[in-house]
Order: C-alpha cells, then sequence, then structure tokens
C-alpha cells in the first residue's frame, strides 16, 4: 500500500500550493468555508486548468474517487482525510494539517 501524506499549512484558512503526486506536478487550493463549516479541495494541473472545484472534505471518504478515469488529467488515486487521533472528526478551522491529515492513496491499495 502507498500513501502520501500531503503536508498542509496551519496558519491560513485560504490558499494554493503546489504538490506532486505520482510524479506529477498539481496545483492544490485548500479554503475553509465558514458558511458550511467545512474545508473544501480544488484540484488544478500544472498549467492552472480547474480539475475538481469545492469538493468538500469529509473524514474517511474517498474524496476523488468517483472522478477516476473520468475527469483527464486527475492523479490515478484518491485523497481522503484521516484523524489521526482515532476520534473520527472532521477537519475543522483550526485542526486540518495537525492531526487532521490530507492523505493520497495510489490506485489499487
Amino acid at each position: 500500500m502507498a500513501y502520501l501524506e500531503v503536508p498542509l499549512r496551519t496558519d491560513i484558512y485560504a490558499y494554493t500550493q503546489k504538490t506532486t503526486i505520482e510524479g506529477v506536478v498539481y496545483t492544490l487550493g485548500l479554503r475553509y468555508n465558514a458558511r458550511m463549516e467545512r474545508w473544501v479541495l480544488d484540484i488544478m494541473d500544472a498549467a492552472g486548468t480547474m480539475l475538481l472545484a469545492g469538493i468538500k472534505m469529509l473524514i474517511n471518504y474517498p474524496l476523488t474517487r468517483r472522478f477516476i478515469g473520468r475527469i483527464n488529467g486527475l492523479p490515478a488515486g484518491h485523497f481522503m482525510i484521516v484523524d489521526e487521533t482515532g476520534q473520527e472528526r472532521n477537519p475543522t478551522q483550526d485542526n486540518l494539517g495537525d492531526d487532521i491529515k490530507l492523505i493520497y492513496v495510489e490506485n489499487g491499495t
């Protein structure tokens, strides 16, 4: 099984970052939506073309699996949110990147 923990910032509530997944550079956009009380994820290719937008970041749910093979340019695996404390908490405004992690799961694992 191959998992990659995506390093995240913990000091701001909206940002983009370059992340290499399986040798390909993607731009991930993360932002906290206060009205929904949820973090959302955007995935763009290296050129900045939006591949997915506004994916709600929910615990133990394969965030992007349903889009694999349907959207050209997406990585072959999927992203998940994991609570390292075992309490099964969804990410809040203040814990994403600390004990709540964004994980990339390679295809087939």
